[in-house]
């Protein structure tokens, strides 16, 4: 195999690559995928004029048939990589659980991999993070296990990755967390395992972490259908 081939091999095992993210450029779709396996990194093209297969549709045979365009790998494993727009350009946010260290870097077909534009380390590692949008500006809310802390902040070049908007502990660890839009509101969807107890609120940057919309207790996983409200 050659060297794109042997890459994509390795990209396709969800045991080893445990962070991916997909971003658009130019029309064309991409996949930035990162394996906690000797810490690789692969950035493949997924939109390359591929003809379809018969029964098959064209996204999906573009998936089945990447073209990788280059391959690293990175000192330490960022489980957390969130992709964001500003400015009409793609930018990643990466949080890693070695050194809770974070980084904010551009994200193109040109990237290489390396280049950063903000970086730092934390106190502690916060393993769910989503985003959401209010307006022309991007937020993260990001969740710790360890003593269950959470915090919003602005996501963007000016971040300092230190300011916070809101911040707090809760009671327990979400294993769990999902922003979502309806009705052009941005909600957030939080799941307890053990428990089963699960919740929807209303997510803005303002949100106090308490108030929801709806909460209850299932025996379904975190992986069922969120509930009609």
């Amino acid at each position: 195999m050659n060297d794109y081939t042997d890459a994509w091999e390795r990209l396709k095992h969800p045991d080893d690559n445990n962070a991916s993210v997909r971003f658009t450029e130019n029309g064309k779709t991409y996949l930035f995928s990162h394996s906690r396996s000797g810490k690789e990194w692969h950035l493949a093209e997924l939109s390359g004029g591929i003809p379809s297969l018969p029964g098959i549709g064209r996204a999906m045979t573009q998936a089945l048939t990447p073209k990788v365009l280059r391959s690293g790998s990175w000192q330490r494993f960022y489980e957390v990589l969130i992709p964001f727009t500003e400015g009409g350009r793609n930018y990643l946010f990466a949080h890693s659980s070695q050194d809770n260290r974070w980084f904010i870097s551009e994200l193109s077909a040109s990237w290489n991999g390396s280049s950063e534009l903000k970086n730092g380390n934390w106190a502690r590692f916060y393993g769910r993070v989503v985003t959401f949008a209010e307006g022309d500006r991007n937020y993260l809310l990001a969740h710790s296990r360890q003593d269950y802390r959470w915090f919003i902040s602005d996501l963007s070049l000016s971040w300092n990755g230190s300011d916070e908007i809101r911040n707090g502990n809760w009671g327990t660890y979400c294993d769990s967390l999902l922003a979502f839009s309806r009705d052009g509101q941005n909600y957030v969807f939080g799941h307890v395992g053990s428990t089963g107890w699960w919740s929807i609120a209303r997510l803005t940057r303002d949100w106090d972490g308490h108030r929801s919309v709806k909460d209850g207790r299932s025996p379904l996983s975190a992986m069922a259908s969120l509930p009609e409200f």
